[in-house]
């Protein structure tokens, strides 16, 4: 099993450095608190992953992990994947680059 420093979430110093392309506050602080709980998901996710390495579960486990997965991660991811994505299209549209380099990004962001 992986311990909590193995999986340790780590801190993400490059977020404060987006503060001038932001919307506003309140989207800065959904894009941190967003990427910290996608973080602290995918560290979720590996912990539990180790955790059943290399043993046979049975139905009941196996039931059990299917729905910690789809609650725990599938949906969770869903709903900070999709808020960030709107508050990262805002936030790379204010990036002083030149415009053709802007289309291209969002395009291959999938976000025009």
């Amino acid at each position: 099993m992986l311990s909590d420093q193995e999986v340790r979430t780590p801190r993400l110093s490059f977020v404060e450095q987006l503060r001038p392309f932001v919307a506003d506050e309140d989207s800065f602080g959904r894009i941190s608190g967003d990427l910290q709980d996608v973080l602290a998901a995918s560290a979720w996710l590996l912990k539990t992953v180790a955790q059943h390495e290399n043993r046979r579960l049975s139905p009941a486990e196996l039931e059990q992990l299917v729905a910690e997965l789809d609650t725990r991660f599938v949906e969770h991811m869903f709903y900070h994947l999709m808020s960030l994505r709107e508050d990262l299209k805002v936030t790379l549209e204010r990036f002083p680059v030149r415009r053709e380099d802007r289309a291209a990004n969002l395009q291959a962001f999938q976000l025009t």
